[in-house]
């Protein structure tokens, strides 16, 4: 996400939200399959099971049609 959507993020004050690197392949090539659009979950997270609801819920077909 571009910075231009941080004030749009401040309407969930109940979100903890965090910056990540991008992948890395496994012999250390940046990646990213979406350019800067991409979602993932960290594999360190503590909320793996909330992070995978969301996103779930972001890709159903009918959620992503409305965007």
């Amino acid at each position: 996400m571009g910075s231009w959507q941080w004030a749009k993020l401040q309407d969930y004050p109940e979100t903890e939200w965090e910056i990540t690197y991008y992948p890395r392949s496994p012999k250390g090539k940046q990646v990213s399959p979406s350019g800067d659009w991409n979602w993932g979950i960290s594999k360190d997270t503590k909320h793996k099971e909330e992070a995978a609801i969301l996103l779930n819920y972001m890709m159903e077909k009918d959620n992503v049609i409305k965007s």
